[in-house]
């Protein structure tokens, strides 16, 4: 059982693990919203409070102001009434004088509500209108976009991009009597014509804009895959929301984001349903838009996720409710929001309803319907969970050591310090190929042309003295085994330092419980940080594949030419994270 062989291995990039790399992936945020969105002037007068929620950025609501005065909420945003963009001066201010180092990542919200019919030309004229005055709002404000609402709360449900209302409520309002004389087919296409005019406006006014949809072609995966996907999305809610999307697509330009929110996951409780509904938005649901756009939605149109901070507090019998699944409310949430800030693009979204992350005395208008309660006292653990996911997510190697350094971790590296002459040898049954060593606790490999030596060095380490010492090794390794189960998490910390030629890699492999290989392309590579003569860090956090009984820990040399070129290894650590 031996062995890959690294060096082809080792030609390509290593996985470097400096935070803040300029090539690193996008940080995984998370947003408020929620009933307790505030307009712009209570943000920029409570700014300094709100900095203290574990958020990267919130919804916000965007109050204008008419000429004598009054105000003029911009929730709903497809009205027939014409806006000024003098009417929202007041509101850019604020949010210019309310710019955050911890809140970067703000929106402002607004809705598919009441409703414009499809085919009204000038009442069309002022909804896109609306959506340009906003972008230049959110623009100038250094919000990053919108966060956009399609659903309809009028009384008849996603009434917009429902294809017919009911009778009851074209009875009402007689909004749509005119597209309910259109085909499906007719109205599909206007609604894709609306969605060209509005991402014209909105481009022209913001072209880096992000648009994040509580719903998008998501909710629609479901008839993604038949042959006629029109004559299922006839019969849907949100039926006419990908031709919308169609017509974003046919005008955004590339610096532009479209996110997928997923509203329908608020109940989601296991790695799968996140995985599979990210495999949903991603792949199959490109399907729903023009062959022309399919290519650009995988680029420019992410998924995310939402967490409904509610549903872990509701009672059992609540249609919405969190099984803690033997654990505690906290525990669960927090496991369900390193998945969801794992899997997800780049945002994860938490909506709450009733309860306060913000300090309002509960007198204010916009908060009328809430109780003044926060939610720390209503679900004890919440604002720490939040906090824990999101440092796991975005500060892995900070977060573990920050754990490790507070005394709470054991180390499971056997005498990681090599310090200890009398460790017992590991317990666990090497491969056939795999040599015992005079560093006690590990087991040693090389290639069968490789002839170096693997050797204890009792005077120099660095921390203390003693460390693993590999020289003239053509391609080898030290070896340390751990069982483990899937899904769990570790910290894997090490330091090097090197003398003349090659270099030296950390190598995490996966075994399962037959003792085979498993999980290759989950294999990870970790370069230390640091010039080759000192000490420097090797640190990474991995997670155990499904599959996966143990980890295979590689303290790795390569490419060494003579005795006289060494790697040195020391401060090995394995800590199991929660």
């Amino acid at each position: 059982m031996k062995l890959l062989a690294l060096s082809s291995l080792l030609a390509l990039p290593c996985l470097l693990i400096a935070e803040n790399e300029s090539n690193a992936a996008p940080r995984k945020k998370l947003i408020e919203y929620g009933w307790d969105a505030p307009d712009t002037q209570w943000f920029r007068q409570n700014l300094k409070q709100m900095e203290s929620s574990p958020f990267n950025g919130i919804t916000l609501q965007i109050t204008g102001q008419y000429p004598d005065g009054k105000p003029r909420p911009t929730i709903q945003t497809f009205v027939k009434e014409k806006w000024e963009s003098s009417w929202f001066a007041s509101c850019i201010e604020d949010l210019k004088s309310a710019r955050s180092t911890r809140l970067t990542d703000n929106f402002i919200y607004l809705s598919a509500n009441p409703g414009v019919d499809w085919f009204d030309d000038e009442g069309w004229a002022n909804v896109v209108d609306h959506w340009r005055i906003l972008a230049r709002v959110a623009r100038e404000g250094g919000c990053k976009g919108f966060v956009f609402d399609p659903e309809d709360y009028s009384g008849d449900k996603y009434g917009q991009f429902m294809y017919r209302k009911s009778a009851r409520q074209q009875e009402a309002d007689n909004a749509f009597a005119e597209s309910d004389r259109h085909t499906f087919a007719e109205v599909n296409a206007k609604a894709r014509e609306r969605g060209q005019q509005v991402m014209r406006a909105v481009a022209a006014e913001f072209p880096d804009i992000i648009i994040l949809c509580l719903y998008l072609n998501g909710f629609n995966a479901g008839v993604a895959g038949q042959p006629d996907p029109l004559a299922g999305l006839e019969k849907t809610p949100f039926g006419l929301l990908p031709a919308f999307l169609d017509g974003w697509l046919d005008e955004m330009p590339p610096s532009a984001t479209i996110v997928d929110g997923c509203e329908s996951g608020y109940l989601y409780n296991s790695t799968s349903e996140y995985l599979e509904s990210y495999l949903a938005m991603k792949g199959v649901c490109q399907w729903l838009v023009s062959p022309k756009n399919r290519a650009k939605y995988r680029a420019q149109v992410q998924a995310a996720f939402p967490i409904y901070l509610n549903a872990y507090t509701n009672p059992k019998e609540s249609p919405f409710y969190i099984d803690p699944k033997g654990g505690t409310a906290a525990s669960r949430l927090r496991t369900n929001v390193n998945e969801a800030l794992r899997v997800t693009d780049e945002y994860v979204w938490v909506y709450c309803e009733k309860y306060q992350w913000w300090p309002f005395s509960g007198t204010e208008p916009m908060f009328e319907a809430m109780e003044a309660k926060p939610w720390s006292e209503v679900f004890p653990g919440s604002d720490e969970a939040l906090r824990f996911a999101s440092a796991k997510a975005n500060r892995p190697n900070t977060f573990a050591l920050e754990l490790i350094q507070s005394g709470k971790l054991q180390n499971l590296a056997l005498n990681g310090n090599f310090f200890n002459r009398d460790a017992e040898h590991a317990s666990w049954k090497s491969a056939a190929d795999w040599g015992s060593s005079v560093l006690k606790g590990w087991s040693t490999w090389q290639h069968q042309d490789s002839k170096g030596v693997f050797s204890w060095d009792r005077e120099r380490g660095a921390s203390e003295k003693g460390s693993a010492r590999l020289a003239g090794i053509k391609e080898g390794c030290i070896i340390q085994h751990l069982p483990v189960e899937s899904g769990e998490t570790y910290a894997i910390q090490a330091k090097r330092i090197l003398q003349g030629k090659g270099d030296a890699v950390i190598r995490i492999r996966w075994k399962d419980r037959d003792g085979k290989w498993a999980a290759e392309n989950e294999d990870r590579f970790i370069s230390a940080v640091g010039p080759r003569d000192e000490w420097a860090g090797f640190s990474q956090i991995v997670k155990v594949p499904a599959g996966a009984t143990s980890m295979v820990i590689l303290f790795s040399a390569h490419q060494q030419e003579t005795p006289e070129d060494v790697a040195w290894f020391d401060d090995a650590g394995i800590y199991k994270i929660d």
